[in-house]
């Protein structure tokens, strides 16, 4: 009916259609569910949050609230990324302090001491950055 008819998505459309791709490879998949995981492990327990808090004041970290990472939005996991880079600290040390205890801070524990998790992270947050850049500017 239309021969000359071609269907685009528009730029901003394409771009996150491609980092949701992207986010399909295993490390990046990995990472993603790292965070999920991390969200968990403070949202089920204000006490737990609270200390990761009091931890970030002692470390002179930045306080924020780890946030989980939500499909629907556009370049999802940028935000929870910036978190986790932003209090890695306090996140380690709120780990090992309850390794004894829970089988969940021992695998976070694990993720955030792993050198491919830590390499991926720094190579894939620019990245995230910059794309997120672009869709802003557009």
């Amino acid at each position: 009916m239309f021969p000359f008819f071609m269907g685009v998505h528009c730029f901003l459309h394409q771009t996150n259609l491609d980092v949701l791709m992207f986010s399909k490879l295993n490390l990046v998949a990995r990472l993603g569910a790292s965070f999920q995981a991390m969200y968990a492990f403070f949202f089920h327990s204000p006490k737990k949050y609270l200390e990761l808090q009091k931890l970030c004041e002692v470390l002179m970290e930045k306080r924020n609230k780890l946030l989980q990472n939500v499909k629907t939005r556009w370049i999802s996991m940028l935000y929870p990324m910036q978190q986790v880079m932003g209090q890695y600290w306090p996140l380690i040390t709120k780990m090992y302090v309850d390794v004894p205890n829970k089988n969940i801070a021992i695998k976070n524990l694990s993720l955030l001491y792993d050198l491919e998790w830590i390499m991926g992270l720094h190579v894939i947050l620019p990245l995230l950055d910059f794309v997120h850049a672009l869709i802003k500017l557009a």
